[in-house]
C-alpha cells in the first residue's frame, strides 16, 4: 500500500467518520459547549486491525443508535456497518484471524453478551448471553467471561464460564469462536477465589493468585498430571506479588513485588521450579502496570507504570526508537500502540492527553508515514479544554497524599469556585491523569475541580492502601478536607464556594462532607452512593462472593455499631447544606431486588429522614427496565441537573 493510497484512504475515513459525529465548533466559549459534547460515547472507539493488514473493526453509532460495529477496507476505503446493536452497547471488539471479529455487549451488572461474525458470511453466531447473575443458571444459557483473547490460538478464546447451560460449576474453558463450543482445560481449572489469572499461549491456566483466610496465595503449574502449586503467600494488605502476563516459553511469568513503601519491581517466575528471578526493574515514583509484548509474547519489550501520568520503560532498544519517532510527531500526548498487523508493517496509535479525548493514526512502516484516522470525539476542542495538574500534599497526620487540580480558563492565577470529585471505590482504585469528560465539563462551566488519591487509593504500596482501611467516613474524609485546605491555601479555590460530588463512595463522601466539614462545603451532589455501610456488606456476599466479603470486612470493618456511625443515613440530622441526590435502577423486578430495591429502600429512609430534619435537597430518580437503552440520554439529563443545581448554591460568575 503506497503512501498516496493511504492518505486517500485516511481522508475517505475521516470524512465517513464525519457521518455519525458533528465538527467542533469554533470560535466559541467552553460554557457553550453543550453537555452531550462531554458526556456521550465516542465517535469511534475499540479501533483494532485485522491481522493481515487489510481492514480496520471500529464501534461507534448506527442508525439503531446503539453503539455497533462498523468495518473499513484499508485496501479501498469502503466504510459499512457489520452489526447494528438493538439494545445494549457494544463495548468489547477484537479480530479472530482476519475473517472473524469477536464482540461483546453490555447491560448494567451483567456479564458480556458474546457475539461473532465472519467477514465472508456476514453471519453473526451468538456466543454467550448477558443476564442478571441472580438467574445464573437457571436460564439455560450460556454465560462467561472473557480471560484472555489468546492472539496466536486460531478460533479460540480462554474464558470463565459455566461449563454448560444447565451446571453451576464454573472452569475455565476454551470457547469456539465460529459455534460457541467450550472444551475443557487439563487440570484443576475451577476459578473459585481467584483474583488474578495468566495463561500459556495455548489457553492453558498456568498461574493465579487466590484469595482465602485473610491471606493472597500465588500459584503455579505447569504438569498436566498435577494440581496447582503454592509458590508464595501474602497477608492481606501486606507485600505481595501481582500477577502480569507468561513468556512465549509458556514456563515463565512476570510478576510485580509490591513493598509497603510502594517500592515495586518486575520479577520472573519459573514455574516449573517455583524460582523467581532477580528484578528485571525497579520503580520508586509509580506502579508498574502492564506488559508490553511482542505479538508471540516471545519478547518482553517494556512495561507501563502509572505515576502522575502513565509512562513507558523500554527494555527493547528498537521498540524505544519506535516510541521515540511516534512521539515527535504527535507531541505532548500519550501515544499507545493499541494494535498491529501480523507483520507489524501497519501499527494503529491512539493518541490523547488531559485535554484531547483521543485521536487514531495508522503509521505505515513500509512507508514510513503517519496517517491520521479520526477522533474519538469530534465535538470536543482541545485548545478549549483545560490541563490536569498533578499535585501533592500532606495530610494533617502527616501522609503525603497526591491528587490532581484542574483549573478553569480564566482562573489560571486567581480563586475559582472548587468541586471536590472523590473518586468510587474506594480501594483497588485510583484517580489517574488523562481526559475526564466530568472533569471538562465542570471546568467548562467555570469550575477548579479537585480529585485527591486519598489514603486507600491503590498505587502507593501497601501502607498506603492500608492506612485507609475502616477508615471510610474518617480520615479519609479528612484526607478530602486537607486537600480543600491545599487548594485554597495555594490561591485555587474560593473558600466561600465549595462543593463535593461522586459517584458510589464518591457520593458516600459528598454526604459525609456536609455532615463532618459543613464549614468547608457548600453543598452536594450524591450519585448512587452508599448511605448505609451495615448493608453494603450483605450486597457484596450476594454479589461477590465468599472471599470477597471476607476481604471487604477487612477494608470496611465488621462492627455494625462502627459502621452505622460513619453513615449518612444514622446521621442526617447532621447534614448542613443542601445537596442533589441522583439514583438511577434498571428494574426491580425479582432478580434485581437484592441490589437494587435493597438501596432504593435505603434511599426512602434517607429521603424521609432528611425531610423530617428540615433539610435542603432535590432528587432524580429513574426506574427503568430500558436504563441502558436509556443511558446516555439519562447520563445527560442528570449533568443537566448537576449544573442547574451547582449555578443555584455554587454560581461561577461569568
Amino acid at each position: 500500500m503506497n503512501r498516496t493510497l493511504l492518505a486517500i484512504l485516511a481522508a475517505l475515513l475521516a470524512e465517513s467518520i464525519s457521518l455519525v459525529a458533528e465538527s467542533p465548533a469554533t470560535a466559541i466559549s467552553p460554557r457553550e459547549i453543550p453537555v452531550e459534547a462531554f458526556i456521550s460515547p465516542d465517535d469511534i472507539g475499540l479501533c483494532q486491525l485485522s491481522p493481515d493488514g487489510k481492514h480496520l473493526a471500529f464501534a461507534t453509532r448506527l442508525a439503531t443508535g446503539r453503539i455497533g460495529v462498523a468495518l473499513m477496507d484499508l485496501r479501498t476505503g469502503a466504510l459499512e456497518p457489520l452489526f447494528a446493536a438493538e439494545d445494549n452497547d457494544v463495548n468489547l471488539l477484537f479480530w479472530k484471524g482476519s475473517d472473524r471479529i469477536v464482540f461483546g455487549t453490555h447491560a448494567p451488572d451483567d456479564w458480556d453478551a458474546l457475539r461473532s461474525i465472519s467477514l465472508t458470511s456476514r453471519k453473526v453466531v451468538a456466543l454467550s448471553e448477558s443476564d442478571p447473575i441472580t438467574e445464573w443458571p437457571t436460564k439455560h444459557k450460556i454465560y462467561v467471561r472473557v480471560m484472555d483473547r489468546l492472539p496466536t490460538l486460531p478460533g479460540k478464546i480462554l474464558v470463565d464460564g459455566f461449563v454448560s447451560k444447565h451446571s453451576a460449576v464454573r472452569k475455565y474453558q476454551l470457547m469456539d469462536v465460529e459455534d460457541g463450543s467450550l472444551h475443557a482445560l487439563e487440570g484443576e481449572n475451577e476459578p473459585v477465589d481467584v483474583t488474578q489469572v495468566v495463561a500459556s499461549t495455548g489457553g492453558q491456566v498456568m498461574a493465579l493468585v487466590r484469595s482465602v483466610d485473610g491471606k493472597d496465595v500465588l500459584q503455579g503449574w505447569s504438569n498436566p498430571a498435577l494440581n496447582f502449586k503454592n509458590l508464595a503467600e501474602s497477608q492481606w494488605g501486606s507485600p505481595s506479588w501481582r500477577l502480569l502476563g507468561i513468556s512465549g516459553d509458556n514456563r515463565t511469568a512476570y510478576v510485580v513485588a509490591e513493598t509497603e513503601t510502594g517500592t515495586n519491581s518486575l520479577h520472573t517466575l519459573n514455574l516449573e521450579t517455583g524460582e523467581f528471578g532477580g528484578p528485571l526493574l525497579e520503580v520508586s515514583d509509580g506502579a508498574i502496570k502492564s506488559l508490553v509484548q511482542s505479538r508471540d509474547h516471545g519478547k518482553l519489550l517494556g512495561v507501563t507504570i502509572e505515576g502522575d501520568k502513565t509512562r513507558y520503560h523500554w527494555f527493547d532498544p528498537a521498540r524505544a526508537r519506535l516510541q521515540e519517532q511516534i512521539d515527535a510527531s504527535l507531541p505532548g500526548k500519550w501515544n499507545e500502540v493499541i494494535d498491529a498487523s501480523d507483520d507489524e508493517a501497519l501499527i494503529l496509535i491512539r493518541s490523547a492527553n488531559d485535554r484531547d479525548p483521543g485521536s487514531y493514526y495508522i503509521l505505515d512502516d513500509r512507508a514510513p508515514r503517519l496517517m491520521s484516522i479520526g477522533k474519538a470525539r469530534s465535538r470536543i476542542d482541545p485548545t478549549l479544554m483545560c490541563p490536569m495538574e498533578p499535585i501533592h500534599f500532606k495530610a494533617r497526620d502527616g501522609l503525603a497524599l497526591q491528587g490532581y487540580i484542574t483549573r478553569p480558563r480564566g482562573h489560571e492565577s486567581s480563586p475559582a469556585p472548587l468541586v471536590v470529585l472523590p473518586h468510587p471505590g474506594p480501594f483497588e482504585m485510583r484517580t489517574s491523569w488523562g481526559f475526564d469528560p466530568t472533569v471538562q465539563f465542570l471546568a467548562s462551566r467555570g469550575y477548579a475541580v479537585l480529585q485527591v488519591n486519598f489514603r486507600g487509593s491503590s498505587g502507593f504500596g501497601k501502607a498506603f492502601e492500608k492506612a485507609g482501611w475502616q477508615q471510610l467516613g474518617l480520615k479519609i474524609q479528612d484526607d478530602l478536607a486537607d486537600g480543600v485546605k491545599w487548594a485554597i491555601d495555594n490561591g485555587i479555590g474560593d473558600p466561600g464556594r465549595v462543593a463535593i460530588m461522586g459517584l458510589s463512595f464518591g457520593g458516600y463522601s459528598a454526604m459525609m462532607g456536609l455532615i463532618r466539614y459543613p464549614q468547608v462545603y457548600r453543598c452536594a451532589v450524591n450519585y448512587w452512593g452508599q448511605m448505609d455501610l451495615t448493608v453494603d456488606l450483605w450486597v457484596t456476599r450476594v454479589w461477590s462472593g465468599h472471599h470477597r466479603l471476607e476481604y471487604f470486612k477487612t477494608q470496611f470493618g465488621e462492627n455494625n455499631d462502627v459502621l452505622g456511625s460513619q453513615s449518612p443515613i444514622r446521621l442526617a440530622e447532621k447534614i448542613n447544606g443542601p445537596s442533589l441526590q441522583i439514583y438511577l435502577y434498571p428494574d426491580f423486578k425479582p432478580e434485581f431486588k437484592p441490589r437494587y430495591q435493597m438501596r432504593d429502600e435505603i434511599r426512602l429512609r434517607m429521603r424521609e429522614r432528611m425531610q423530617k430534619a428540615g433539610k435542603t435537597f432535590e432528587e432524580m430518580v429513574v426506574i427503568d427496565e430500558k436504563l441502558n437503552e436509556h443511558w446516555w440520554t439519562l447520563q445527560v439529563d442528570a449533568h443537566q441537573r448537576v449544573e442547574r443545581f451547582l449555578a443555584k448554591y455554587l454560581p461561577a460568575g461569568n
